[in-house]
């Protein structure tokens, strides 16, 4: 969207939806949420002893930390124009950077006969290790390992009923 309109405008619609969420803060969670924990302070928990009205003090306490953050990101996007076109340029002087890496290092690891798939992961390895900073790159790749990990439906391949892996078409014989 930010291409298809001008920076001003695009700055403007920015701030106005900062804005709205800052109305949002302001009228929903923070006066909603004091009218609701005022209200709940006089009913006890049944397991803890506690007022219920207790729990609901997170809501105005997000409201504003939400306002005061909505606050910043306005400060923030009325600042000026030519340090998010530097912030651009070095975005595509990195990205550039990263294409020649993985493009040199892959025809040079492909050339010595390296298989493909070692000279994929190696070259784009090295490119992520030398445009990305190492703690980001790290973290980055736990969690993708993580949420790869996470998948179901690939945990679940082994444990398939009746299958095995020199006895193709076993399945349709395991269901009686």
């Amino acid at each position: 969207m930010s291409q298809t309109i001008s920076l001003p405008a695009s700055r403007s619609s920015a701030i106005f939806g900062e804005l709205i969420a800052f109305a949002f803060s302001l009228i929903i969670l923070v006066y909603g949420g004091i009218k609701i924990t005022s209200l709940a302070m006089g009913q006890m928990t049944s397991a803890l002893g506690v007022a219920v009205g207790v729990f609901y003090v997170v809501m105005p306490l997000c409201g504003i930390l939400n306002m005061i953050y909505t606050v910043l990101n306005i400060v923030d996007i009325s600042k000026t124009a030519s340090l998010r076109r530097r912030k651009k340029r070095r975005h595509r002087l990195m990205a550039m950077e990263s294409l020649l890496i993985i493009i040199v290092v892959l025809a040079v690891l492909l050339i010595v006969g390296v298989p493909i798939s070692y000279s994929i992961g190696i070259s784009a390895l090295i490119a992520i290790l030398r445009t990305v900073p190492l703690e980001v790159s790290v973290v980055t790749g736990a969690q993708r390992i993580f949420v790869g990990m996470s998948k179901f439906s690939l945990t679940a391949i082994p444990f398939y009923p009746g299958r095995k892996p020199d006895e193709p078409g076993r399945h349709r014989q395991t269901a009686g």
